[in-house]
């Protein structure tokens, strides 16, 4: 994903086609539709997986609510901080593609 995200903003995002970002990650075109089902969807893949541990975190979670969310957050914070080539790439394109600010914050 790192090396699709990359590419997009490297090469920009209406230049990439999809064959382009399979190959950057190293697998086939119907393997990249499997996985990730469109061009739009490597860009944010893994806010569904981070979304769900922080769902799964605060479920647990019956103690402290504050705690909750501040555990939550650092999860968060975390993931980008330990990704942050990826996340910064990431922010690079929600400046070229206006239209991924408003996936993002769906």
């Amino acid at each position: 994903m790192a090396a699709a995200i990359d590419l997009l903003v490297r090469q920009g995002y209406d230049a990439t086609s999809v064959d382009d970002l399979a190959d950057a990650a190293g697998i086939s075109r119907s393997t990249f539709f499997r996985k990730f089902g469109s061009k739009e969807d490597i860009v944010f893949a893994d806010h569904d997986r981070i979304l769900a541990r922080v769902q799964d975190l605060l479920a647990r979670t019956t103690a402290d609510p504050l705690r909750a969310v501040v555990d939550a957050a650092l999860l968060v914070f975390g993931h980008h901080v330990g990704n942050w080539r990826t996340s910064l790439a990431r922010y690079e394109l929600l400046h070229q593609v206006p239209a991924f600010v408003i996936v993002n914050l769906s």
